[in-house]
């Protein structure tokens, strides 16, 4: 049988953070509010513990690059977090790479959203109203936020993918799991004039580098649900998969079935609980697979969300 590791997840505290994450997930943490859990990072603030080989996931990465990952990056690629919001983020958008690689020295940082569950009327900030640049600065500069800023529906089990230059905020209630490339370069243009209990003062914004990579006029696609493929006993749904960002895919289990998995592949169980590759695995636990690991046995009621890359 494949051998197959577990990420211990790592928390982070923010002013937005909820209690989803102790309360649905069974998550354990001794700090509040957490926001945050990152089932798979490697950024300056810490990475994961890969459990099994016992060395966190930079040095993992390092060791079996070639042997279990297959990819030829030099610095591990992915993010994928699970956010809890007990209220709304911070109206942002991301960096184009040409941009943040001559201004910040990286890669912008492309990245979606996989709905969870959502409390009723629950919505995602996606976009403006604007037809130019220069009406999104002028109102933007006199805070007509209601005007400018424009929503989609939270509908669980959907996805929504945020390219570089998009507005974008997740709402209160929405819980999501994100994955994104592994860069963490984020202009802040709105933040409902919160004030940050920690420091006494509003959290810094970014409006200059914002305009400078804003989308304008808006017309991306909305949320979207691909097809389902049931194969094996088991249903298929690809999200998204596109080489130098990263693949994320949905399998939903319901009685059991077989995954013949090619890619590298991080699998954490978003509901339900069961028996995956031999291992009784529970919601919220993230474990990994080498590449070309093969035909991996699932069994139970529960759904695993997969994310993995390719050059």
């Amino acid at each position: 049988m494949t051998t197959m590791y577990k990420i211990e997840p790592l928390f982070a505290e923010r002013i937005w953070g909820g209690n989803k994450l102790k309360e649905k997930f069974h998550f354990e943490f001794d700090k509040e509010p957490v926001g945050e859990a990152w089932l798979v990072a490697d950024v300056p603030l810490g990475t994961n513990w890969v459990v099994g080989a016992e060395m966190p996931l930079n040095e993992f990465y390092r060791k079996y690059r070639n042997e279990y990952f297959g990819i030829k990056e030099d610095r591990f690629p992915l993010r994928a977090t699970i956010i809890d919001p007990a209220d709304n983020l911070s109206v942002q958008l991301h960096p184009t790479d040409e941009y943040a690689l001559k201004y910040e020295n990286s890669l912008g940082k492309p990245e979606a959203w996989y709905v969870i569950e959502s409390e009723p009327g629950g919505k995602i900030q996606f976009g403006h109203t604007a037809k130019t640049k220069d009406e999104f600065i002028d109102k933007a500069n006199n805070h007509q936020w209601d005007e400018l800023l424009s929503y989609v529906d939270a509908e669980p089990e959907k996805f929504l993918y945020v390219n570089a230059g998009i507005l974008h905020a997740v709402g209160k209630g929405v819980i999501c799991y994100e994955i994104a490339r592994n860069a963490d370069i984020t202009y802040r243009v709105y933040d409902y004039d919160r004030i940050d209990k920690k420091t006494g003062k509003p959290r810094d914004l970014h409006l200059q580098k914002a305009f400078d990579n804003l989308v304008s006029p808006f017309n991306e696609k909305g949320m979207i649900k691909p097809d389902e493929i049931f194969v094996d006993g088991l249903m298929i749904i690809e999200y998204y998969n596109k080489p130098k960002e990263f693949i994320f895919r949905r399998i939903r289990c319901k009685d059991k079935g077989i995954y013949n998995q090619k890619e590298f592949g991080f699998y954490t169980v978003g509901r339900g609980s069961g028996i995956f590759n031999g291992q009784e695995v529970k919601i919220g636990e993230t474990y990994f697979l080498p590449k070309d690991s093969g035909a991996l046995t699932v069994q139970g009621d529960m759904d695993l969300l997969m994310a993995s890359y390719s050059d």
